[in-house]
């Protein structure tokens, strides 16, 4: 059974990189970028070719004119033609060929996280299925009046997704020895590590022993490259912080998304010290993979005069229908 196929028009460039062919070009209605074809707006994954270093390419014939002769690549269920319009014999175009169905992507959103350690807070967030995670701090864990342990556990409980929990040491040796005991806890918990050069130490040991960790404290683009470059699941610039002091959070926000989109890195970014429901809107168009939020943001994002006024009106009409 065919999968998918999909032309790239002319021009374009290729370069093959330890077995990787990578394609490259632009065309009105598809692109290839990456192994991703899009058409239009209906994106399909399709597998990335691949060729064995050092093989040569072997010619197939066709029955069509010479100079449109194809030149094809097999490599298990995925083969490569590249064909030589006539009217641009400089360029060509290519053809990826599945075999096999290609399942489409699954659906991408922001995730939402709840900045809280109070769990009432916690479970009325999660009842609507709004919560993806959960990040706390010392400050909101005191403000529990309770152990961590005790508190990050029970939240664990009701969410079953990242819960950051943060260490209290400020040495190398202390971050890491929190964080293993922090993650020692639950399968989910994210140990949070403060951005500076200990905490970096600290991150590379852990994410090297398969625990993710979130760096957190971040009030610079140059300081989410090195967290990244140190091994950080998640960096959190801490938005309002920078608004407060007459910066621009978003601007530190886009700038961090750009750098991370240019060099194709993996730490998630995660919006946080969100403040109002704006904060939340500029986040999602800029595309963080996370936002943290306080209980009341959440509840704020729900509201709209015109839903209660709406509502309203509804529940009015609907007293003055006859019973029957």
């Amino acid at each position: 059974m065919l999968g998918r196929q999909g032309v790239l028009g002319a021009p374009f460039g290729h370069r093959q990189t330890e077995g990787l062919v990578e394609v490259l070009g632009v065309h009105p209605h598809e692109v290839v970028r990456g192994g991703n074809l899009h058409r239009g707006d209906a994106p399909q994954l399709w597998r990335v070719l691949r060729i064995p270093p050092g093989e040569a390419a072997r010619p197939e014939a066709r029955s069509r004119p010479k100079e449109q002769r194809r030149t094809i690549w097999p490599h298990g269920d995925t083969h490569a033609e590249v064909l030589s319009p006539p009217e641009r014999p400089s360029h060509a175009a290519l053809t990826l060929t599945a075999e096999l169905p290609i399942p489409l992507p699954e659906e991408r959103t922001m995730k939402i996280f709840i900045d809280t350690a109070d769990i009432d807070e916690i479970r009325d967030a999660a009842a609507m299925g709004l919560v993806d995670g959960v990040t706390t701090n010392p400050s909101l864990i005191a403000k529990t009046g309770r152990p961590q342990k005790e508190v990050t556990l029970e939240i664990c409980e009701i969410v079953d997704g990242p819960i950051s929990a943060e260490v209290l040491a400020t040495d190398y040796e202390g971050m890491v020895r929190e964080g293993r005991e922090l993650a020692s806890w639950h399968r989910n918990i994210v140990v949070k590590i403060p951005l500076i050069a200990e905490g970096l130490k600290a991150v590379q040991t852990l994410s090297q022993e398969g625990i993710k960790t979130n760096v957190t404290l971040c009030f610079s683009p140059t300081q989410a490259l090195l967290a990244a470059k140190s091994g950080a699941t998640y960096i959190s610039p801490f938005l309002g912080r920078v608004d407060d002091i007459s910066g621009e959070g978003m601007e530190l926000l886009e700038q961090i998304l750009a750098i991370y989109r240019n060099y194709d890195i993996k730490t998630e970014v995660l919006a946080a010290s969100i403040r109002h429901p704006l904060h939340v809107v500029q986040a999602m168009l800029l595309g963080a993979d996370v936002a943290t939020l306080p209980h009341k943001v959440i509840l704020q994002l729900l509201k709209h005069p015109l839903t209660d006024i709406g509502l309203q009106k509804f529940l009015q009409d609907a007293a003055k229908t006859p019973k029957p």
